[in-house]
């Protein structure tokens, strides 16, 4: 099967870069890497064209690059309701719509007893085939503090249209780290001079 390993960066207010390695056999066929720099969103990959995100892919990138979430709700949400109470994985837990402004609908499975967030349900655009978005389900497990934050240090990811699922462990969370905003930008390969 299939493994990966990466790395994941975000700097207030808005940037994100993650990298990812994949391999088979111990060897590596293949990387994928997302950058935000607070304005344009690129996925790059050895395995698909580059692709630049436009639309409401690009308005869904910025809502989850949002290092602030829901502290500014009137600029960014038209509307957040609790559907309904229910049960997810054993636990009661409030369902959670949110209505960005401009993005693509969030639901929230918040633990009633923690408030954590123990499930997300998204929609993602799928880079490899930028008219394709599918409903993907983030479940969110094995919080733990880091200064004082409470982290989700395991996510199952579930695409019910492509039949995948990917399991993410978090190794290490740093926070408070000098990032230099570069980072965030598509860097552009220069032709050899010979």
């Amino acid at each position: 099967g299939m493994k990966g390993y990466g790395t994941d960066y975000a700097k207030a207010p808005n940037k994100t870069l993650s990298k990812i390695t994949l391999t088979s056999q111990n060897k590596e066929i293949g990387h994928i890497t997302e950058y935000f720099d607070g304005k344009r969103g690129i996925s790059e990959s050895n395995l698909y064209p580059m692709y630049e995100y436009t639309g409401k892919a690009l308005e869904n990138l910025k809502f989850r690059a949002d290092f602030y979430g829901f502290l500014d709700l009137n600029e960014k949400i038209e509307k957040a309701e609790i559907l309904r109470k229910d049960k997810f994985a054993g636990e009661d837990v409030y369902v959670l719509l949110v209505k960005p402004k401009r993005a693509d609908r969030v639901t929230y499975f918040i633990s009633a007893k923690t408030l954590l967030v123990l499930r997300g349900d998204y929609v993602l655009v799928i880079p490899s085939s930028p008219s394709v978005s599918v409903n993907t389900i983030l479940v969110y497990e094995n919080y733990k503090k880091v200064d004082g934050i409470l982290i989700p240090f395991k996510a199952t990811g579930k695409t019910p249209a492509l039949g995948g699922v990917l399991i993410m462990h978090v190794k290490e969370v740093k926070h408070n780290v000098k990032i230099p905003d570069k980072i965030f930008r598509k860097r552009v390969n220069q032709p050899k001079s010979g």
